[in-house]
């Protein structure tokens, strides 16, 4: 069985959400796709840093989160992000940070630090497919790594892997459509 190593940066509603579906699905992973998921560090800015490469208990980190309690004794100022993509021995980050609409910051860089360190990057931000979607793409190839925005567009509407999976040899010139509720 695979065993995928998890870094969460921002856990808010998304994030949190996020959490509780891997925690829910666990088994149904494990037996449809020989896979298992260990959270080894969340790194936020409202509840702490969590770190633990043998991997975290989420369930308290949930209760604590959702309390509005601190998650872990660091601050993201004691544990810089280069730092935590070396100490977490994650796989992969899943990006959930607010974004600026002018930048797409933070994602932009947290994706980028990530896919040049190793990780796979998932995020549900449009930050860095609207302000960095070549670079990133280029990044996480040259890197062997995958870039993944899907939850980003349409309230997470599988519509790119469709393309990239179903549909590989369709070439899509353009569609028009209201793409997520926040453009709605």
């Amino acid at each position: 069985m695979k065993k995928y190593r998890l870094l969460f940066i921002g856990f808010g509603t998304i994030g949190r959400a996020l959490a509780r579906q891997i925690l829910e699905k666990e088994s149904a992973i494990r037996e449809r796709y020989g896979a298992a998921f260990q959270t080894t560090a969340v790194f936020t800015r409202r509840h702490g840093v969590a770190l633990d490469p043998g991997g975290l208990n989420m369930i308290e980190v949930l209760r604590l989160a959702e309390s509005g309690s601190r998650i872990g004794n660091l601050t993201p100022e004691q544990l810089p992000l280069e730092e935590i993509f070396r100490t977490s021995k994650a796989d992969i980050l899943l990006e959930n940070t607010p974004t600026d609409r002018q930048s797409g910051e933070p994602a932009v860089t947290h994706v980028r630090a990530a896919l040049r360190n190793g990780l796979h990057a998932v995020t549900a931000n449009k930050g860095p497919a609207a302000f960095a979607y070549r670079e990133l793409r280029d990044l996480a190839c040259s890197q062997d790594r995958r870039f993944l925005f899907e939850a980003a567009v349409m309230d997470g509407t599988p519509v790119f892997s469709l393309f990239r999976e179903a549909l590989p040899a369709l070439r899509v010139n353009g569609f028009r459509a209201i793409l997520n509720s926040t453009t709605n």
